[in-house]
């Protein structure tokens, strides 16, 4: 027998690989790695043609008609009075049922199909399908998946394949799934039905993410790539852009752990010409409102916990105690895993909270050994708090070390109570180490204050000595002291707010003018001008901007020359003076 390659009958059927080496397997060819090059006997074309064939519907059609004339058949048995004139007339002359195995191909050949005319079974099945419009949107149901393909039927006379690809934004997808789907071609040059979700998605899309930006609304995107500058986000199957900056309020790490993740985002930037999309995450961090309502619902969560606190309460006054401590457990767990609440009820519903915890240990008398264990539990866990804390006075970045205690402080919140006698030693322990801490922060802070106003008092006694500079007749010898002003300024350090800008105007103001002088002095005397410039910007950080150092060393080093009257002439007019004076002599 002749062999054939697996790409050949991959497009002459429109299968896939995969499903069309699963079902070879299924009739014994024994494909172990398959690829499109991989030859099979042609021995198994009558049972492709058979499963996957362009005119399997035709088949079908015949079966559909013999399960009608079956029910004809069994009304006539009770009378045909009841049987339109239309469906008596197929009565007449049953269609043979043939397996699929015996089915005879030159009877099909010769326009003859189980007895019937084929035109008239054809007729019969296009009744029972839809009418298939290309570049419409219509739904359809997914039949089958595999790795590489998603098969979708939309009631039309095949079925059609689509990549899976297409369907990454959603892990979810299963058999059974309605989704919609745009018709590329309802019969290409094979004869096979050619769909795109993709499509389907971006057509509808755009109207969703105009809608979703007029409505500040929140919409779900999958993160399918990195990119410059940022990520590439799938939202409605349109690709936006999200700046690496508007992921999260804190600097990120790892921009691969955000790859293959949904998450929810906020559309802050829209251009409709060119259809480009910015997306943002951050701003919902940041969204006031958006707090404020997770805030209330963290609230309303902490209070459901603390309503199963009491009712664990009064199981446990009523006798059940057995199971009490794994339920505590799992309370205090739910507790923890709750985020903040507004301001205003934190100290409220933080102490109801512990009198309920108290109560319970207080209540639980016969369980004291199980009691005694959680009370050291959370004994040792306000110790490493406590040690954490104590730790963090020898930090030298001292506002990251007054960051850290805030957070420890949140951590011993999320413990419950010790033993009555540890109770008071180990809280002085942690008062004392937040002591400590926040004196170095204060301390911290007054220093910068002192730094920053010698700072000032520096730069405005620099400002006065360019100003005298500003005033002086060796305009050489000043632009030279001027730049050792500059460099001076680099070295001191920023300077209060509030003065920032002042003192730095001040100072390049009369920059400016030793600069012009020096100007016009090396245009009279002939010197190549080389201004020693400022930074347009104010600022503690951008106070100078001076030239490449062996410029500046240059400058220096050269000598300032007497002026000479002669040289206030042109070269032309030098050059006579010079041959009228030969001509005297």
């Amino acid at each position: 027998m002749a062999e054939i390659r697996l790409n050949k009958l991959i497009k002459q059927f429109n299968i896939g690989l995969d499903t069309l080496v699963d079902f070879l397997n299924s009739k014994g060819a024994e494909i172990e790695h398959a690829s499109p090059n991989t030859k099979v006997s042609d021995e198994y074309l009558p049972e492709l043609h058979r499963r996957f064939g362009k005119d399997r519907e035709l088949k079908r059609a015949a079966e559909k008609v013999d399960v009608k004339l079956t029910e004809l058949l069994d009304r006539a048995s009770r009378g045909t009075a009841d049987i339109p004139e239309q469906d008596q007339r197929i009565m007449v002359k049953k269609p043979a049922s043939v397996a699929p195995e015996e089915f005879d191909w030159d009877a099909f050949e010769n326009d003859t199909v189980a007895g019937e005319n084929r035109e008239s079974v054809a007729a019969l099945y296009d009744k029972t399908l839809q009418k298939v419009v290309e570049n419409e949107v219509v739904e359809g149901v997914v039949t089958a998946i595999n790795r590489r393909e998603v098969v979708v039927n939309i009631g039309a006379a095949s079925e059609g394949v689509i990549s899976a690809s297409e369907f990454r934004y959603n892990p979810d997808l299963k058999v059974g799934d309605k989704v919609e789907v745009l018709v590329e071609n309802a019969s290409d040059r094979r004869g096979h039905l050619v769909l795109s979700h993709k499509k389907a998605r971006q057509l509808k899309s755009w109207d969703l993410i105009k809608k979703a930006y007029a409505g500040g609304e929140v919409v779900k995107g999958y993160i399918k790539t990195r990119t410059k500058g940022g990520m590439i986000v799938d939202v409605f199957g349109i690709e936006a852009f999200l700046p690496g900056s508007h992921i999260d309020t804190k600097p990120i790490k790892s921009f691969d752990s955000y790859v293959d993740t949904t998450m929810d985002f906020k559309i802050v930037k829209i251009n409709e010409e060119f259809r480009n999309v910015v997306v943002s995450h951050r701003v919902l961090l940041e969204d006031p409102k958006r707090v404020d309502q997770e805030r209330e619902a963290n609230l309303a969560a902490k209070r459901v916990v603390i309503n199963d606190l009491r009712a664990l309460i009064e199981e446990s006054r009523n006798g059940g105690t057995k199971d009490a401590f794994p339920v505590l457990r799992e309370i205090q767990k739910r507790w923890r895993e709750i985020g903040p609440v507004p301001a205003e009820y934190f100290r409220d519903i933080y102490d109801t909270y512990q009198l309920y915890i108290e109560k319970f240990y207080d209540l639980v008398q016969v369980n004291r050994e199980l009691r005694d264990l959680d009370f050291q539990a959370n004994l040792e866990a306000k110790t490493q708090i406590c040690e954490q804390a104590e730790a963090l006075a020898q930090r030298e970045d001292v506002p990251e070390a007054f960051k850290e205690l805030q957070a420890l402080n949140m951590r011993w919140k999320e413990y419950g109570p010790v033993a009555r006698e540890f109770r008071d030693a180990i809280w002085e322990r942690l008062r004392a180490a937040n002591a400590v801490v926040n004196k170095m922060y204060q301390a911290h802070f007054e220093g910068l204050k002192e730094q920053k106003n010698a700072n000032l008092d520096a730069k405005t006694r620099l400002c006065e000595q360019a100003e005298a500079l500003a005033r002086h007749e060796d305009v050489a010898e000043a632009f030279k002291e001027l730049q050792a002003l500059h460099a001076r300024w680099k070295e001191i350090g920023p300077v209060p707010y509030k003065s920032n800008d002042s003192v730095w105007e001040r100072f390049r103001a009369a920059t400016s003018i030793i600069n012009s002088k020096y100007k016009a002095y090396c245009k009279t005397s002939g010197i190549p001008w080389k201004p020693f410039n400022t930074p347009p910007s104010s600022g503690a950080d951008n106070n100078t901007k001076s030239h490449p150092t062996q410029e500046r060393e240059a400058i220096q080093k050269s000598p300032v020359p007497a002026i000479d009257p002669s040289s206030f002439f042109s070269k032309k007019a030098q050059s006579l003076l010079q041959k009228k004076g030969q001509d005297g002599q």
